[in-house]
């Protein structure tokens, strides 16, 4: 379990996902961490991910690429299969 003013990171069990709940804008480091936390618990589990970004996901361009370049494959060779987010009506994720 990871807990911050940002992200709440949580293993699932009964879904075998990592769920990260976004409670407001961060980044850099305070983005990062909670995502490596999450990339530790997928390899552990083996398991898929899920984002819930109803209540703060915004991110800033090196941000972006570290997900693309850094978290995106980590993910994937722990194995991840899937990665779902939770949206808004209004948001264009």
């Amino acid at each position: 379990m990871y807990l911050s003013e940002y992200c709440d990171v949580n293993y699932e069990e009964t879904y075998n996902v990592v769920f990260v709940k976004w409670k407001k804008f961060c980044c850099k480091g305070n983005y990062r961490k909670p995502l490596e936390h999450a990339l530790e618990v997928i390899k552990q589990y083996k398991c898929n991910y899920v984002a819930d970004t109803r209540t703060g996901f915004e991110n800033i361009p090196e941000d972006t690429k570290w997900v693309a370049d850094y978290f995106m494959p980590k993910a994937v060779e722990y194995g991840c299969q899937c990665i779902y987010f939770i949206i808004d009506e209004k948001n264009s994720l």
